[in-house]
């Protein structure tokens, strides 16, 4: 596995031709950085320049890779003058960006941080898509036939460790507690925690509520100004809004990770917005709009999801697309891992 994670993204409108980026959560080696560039202008052709951001980089470390002969002559010959074509940004535990020669601001940091999460969501299929022969039931009750799946994307470390840049400025350190909607993204929570290095008495205490269950329920929440809450994903902003008018939380105090595009209401601070916007979302209150064309829902719970099978009796629409007669008989399967 490499210990990098490398992404294109283009940094001003403008431009026609991509920077590349590359992400280092260890020390930065200057035989492996080299290698990582000549591979990637090797599959993708000479990118415009090459950014290479980690945590703590200091002036020391980019003066050493800089003056290193060796890294020096293969860079200019695969990408062109070092002075030109490389840039070096630090992050720190506040999860601010800057960068290292300079401390200056980076403008952007935006579009980077943005192009570098989406290329994560894309490699690790985090949409989950059906088929023409069976949709999901959201917890909500909703019914679709796509969802995000946040435990995809946390498979590798460094990938990892490039998506809790954007949580470190949420990590103030008068958190106490994080309730978080889902066990699966506890991990990306604790390498935030650590990452932040403001806990090193007592780390805040990581736990899940399972979603929609939560109001079904009781649960013990403390709605405090040291309470943080953090959504896995969402396509329609539904659990956080039910959570500010149930719940004393604030929005203030409700973070997303992962949210549609096209999710432009008032939920809440949001961190990663998904880009999938040439996928058509088909998104429905009730299983009516389904049935001519599905036999199969699978009802989706954490990390799982039970198979119900449909069998129709009759139905039949008015042109108004009103449902005149709609009856299902539901019949429950085991629990099958996703």
């Amino acid at each position: 596995m490499s210990r990098y994670f490398s992404f294109r993204f283009i940094k001003k409108s403008q431009e026609t031709k991509q920077s590349l980026v590359l992400f280092c959560h260890s020390d930065i080696e200057v035989s492996s950085l080299i290698k990582e560039i000549k591979e990637d202008v090797m599959l993708n052709l000479v990118p415009s320049d090459v950014v290479v951001i980690g945590y703590g980089i200091t002036d020391s470390v980019a003066d050493g890779i800089i003056s290193n002969s060796m890294f020096a002559s293969e860079f200019e010959s695969f990408v062109g003058a070092i002075e030109d074509k490389l840039e070096f940004i630090t992050v720190d535990k506040n999860g601010d960006i800057t960068t290292v020669i300079e401390g200056g601001a980076v403008l952007f940091k935006s579009e980077m941080m943005l192009a570098g999460a989406n290329k994560i969501f894309k490699s690790r299929k985090g949409l989950i898509t059906s088929s023409p022969s069976y949709h999901f039931a959201k917890p909500s009750g909703d019914h679709c036939d796509k969802f995000i799946r946040a435990s995809n994307l946390f498979t590798s470390g460094v990938e990892v460790a490039f998506l809790a840049i954007c949580l470190l400025p949420h990590l103030t350190d008068n958190i106490k507690r994080i309730y978080v909607d889902t066990s699966s993204i506890s991990f990306l929570i604790s390498i935030a925690v650590q990452l932040s290095k403001k806990f090193q008495h007592q780390q805040p205490i990581i736990e899940s509520f399972e979603s929609y269950s939560v109001f079904k329920e009781p649960f013990g929440f403390v709605t405090s100004p040291d309470s943080l809450v953090i959504i896995s994903a969402t396509t329609s902003g539904g659990l956080v809004k039910s959570l500010i008018r149930d719940t004393a939380f604030s929005p203030e105090n409700i973070l997303t990770l992962f949210f549609h595009i096209y999710l432009l209401t008032n939920v809440g601070s949001l961190i990663y917005r998904m880009l999938w916007s040439q996928v058509s979302l088909q998104y429905h209150k009730s299983i009516v709009n389904f049935v001519n064309r599905v036999q199969r829902l699978f009802k989706l719970k954490e990390n799982s999801f039970y198979l119900k099978r449909l069998n129709m009796s009759y139905w039949s629409l008015k042109k108004s697309i009103s449902i005149l007669n709609v009856k299902i008989s539901l019949r429950n399967s085991p629990l099958r891992d996703f």
